[in-house]
């Protein structure tokens, strides 16, 4: 009996399930608020711009209207001042006549009756030709001026009719313009929103935060804010390189990270390559290698993946490393902090990529950020370019680097035509390559450039043509 009341019990949910749900709630009642304005906001300036060009559409079919009436009012006027003419100059050749009948009455006496009858005869029939004369003139007239009214009414209204279906086709396809950017707004926020939701991150030992990211989780010095900003707001830090990344590296590549920072990049190679291949990670700072080291353990990537704390140049030895206002910022060149932090050098070894990795080696993508040290990394890998055929380059490009190191573009982008390369620029956002200018490259802050030569099959992977 005591069993059979047991079973009768309703099951109570789990610790667990109860505070898992009271969680999620919450999350709704705080995101709610948030993303009903901004979705709200974003319908209105989606429909604006639709409004306005029907607006205008409605304002050029009223103005070509009016002035359809006001040629017919012309026209109209034009036929009655016709036939105004026509009656006077009628009027006249009657008048004339009388006088001359008038006139010649004493002639027409003396000449005689008959020749008289015969004058006025004459005198009548021409009347009546001028009379149909001016009628016909009046009526050939008068069908001109329709057929002209006529011919003008059907092209005002074969022009109003093109107008009107461009201003529909126009419309349509700004409607659906509108209607897919909207959608993809939509999506963006949606995927955003989700992100955030599942953003996680944990304080972990030696004051280091273990960040949720795009490509996994990854280790981020609690101190630095700007990096850890950067990750807890969108989970990344160079979208559209890591998106490139994803698209160009295989299964079995051999991938070369120059100031590999915490390893986000790198991961997103380690990822497109499913575990199966060859990472050669470059990192000066010490404990910013330590962190991508333990990075790539939590990720399941270890075996893969050989950090050297080193900064690459184009000699074997030692170095000075300026310390910058960001873990991201660090040079072997000096660099200008912000008023009130504290200059910091360490020092750290250098080396080549021809003398560190191994020999023989073909690499498939080398990345380089190496805040102004560019041009002494490709110095000391000119054997490794020369047998990589296919070898594709990403490199930082920042005109502010050029000018610290004393540097000029057309050196900086010289030194790799030599080399036979040919670069595009890296849209930050989707990875896009698009073409870019030297001066367009002068005036930006930095740009992430993507270097192939005009043979290499990387063009055929990413599907685009020089």
């Amino acid at each position: 009996m005591a069993e059979d009341d047991r079973q009768s019990q309703p099951v109570r949910p789990s610790l667990l399930k109860r505070a898992a749900r009271r969680a999620a709630r919450l999350v709704y009642r705080m995101v709610l608020p948030v993303f009903r304005p901004v979705a709200f906001r974003t319908r209105q300036y989606l429909l604006r711009g639709v409004q306005d060009e029907l607006s205008r559409a409605a304002a050029l079919a009223k103005n070509t209207n009016d002035e359809l009436h006001r040629i017919q009012a012309d026209l109209l006027h034009e036929i009655r001042h016709t036939h105004a003419v026509g009656r006077e100059v009628l009027q006249k050749t009657a008048e004339n006549v009388q006088h001359e009948i008038l006139v010649n009455a004493h002639h027409w006496h003396i000449v005689g009756f008959k020749e008289s009858q015969a004058l006025s005869a004459a005198l009548h029939q021409g009347i009546q030709v001028s009379r149909e004369s001016i009628r016909e003139e009046v009526l050939r007239s008068q069908e001109s001026v329709c057929g002209e009214m006529l011919h003008l009414q059907e092209s005002i209204a074969a022009e109003l009719q093109a107008a009107m279906n461009e201003s529909r086709e126009a419309i349509r396809i700004m409607a659906e313009v509108y209607a897919h950017n909207a959608i993809d707004r939509l999506d963006r926020l949606e995927q955003l929103a989700t992100v955030s939701a599942r953003r996680v991150a944990v304080r972990s030992d030696q004051d280091r935060v273990l960040v949720k990211t795009e490509v996994g989780y990854v280790l981020c010095a609690a101190s630095d804010h700007a990096v850890l900003a950067g990750l807890l707001d969108t989970g990344d830090l160079e979208r559209g390189t890591r998106l490139l990344i994803e698209r160009l590296i295989r299964c079995g590549d051999v991938f070369v990270d120059v100031g590999a920072h915490l390893g986000l990049l790198s991961l997103a190679a380690a990822r497109a390559m499913h575990g199966k291949g060859r990472i050669f990670a470059f990192e000066p700072f010490p404990e910013t290698r330590a962190m991508l080291e333990r990075s790539f353990w939590i990720n399941d990537f270890a075996e893969m993946i050989e950090v050297f704390e080193a900064a690459v140049s184009d000699h074997d030895g030692d170095a000075k490393l300026f310390v910058g206002s960001t873990s991201g910022h660090h040079s072997i060149f000096p660099l200008e902090l912000p008023s009130g932090q504290e200059k910091t050098v360490i020092d750290v070894c250098t080396v080549t990529l021809d003398s560190t990795l191994p020999p023989g080696l073909k690499v498939d993508l080398l990345k380089i950020d190496a805040e102004g040290a560019e041009l002494d990394i490709i110095e000391g890998a000119r054997a490794l370019l020369s047998r990589s055929p296919d070898i594709a380059m990403i490199v930082e490009l920042g005109p502010a680097h050029l000018r610290r190191v004393g540097n000029t573009l057309d050196q900086w982008l010289g030194t790799f035509a030599e080399l036979g390369f040919v670069y595009r620029a890296i849209d930050p956002d989707t990875g896009v390559l698009d073409v870019m200018t030297r001066e367009q490259l002068g005036l930006a802050v930095s740009t992430n450039l993507f270097f192939a030569r005009a043979g290499s099959s990387a063009w055929t992977k990413l599907d685009t043509t020089l």
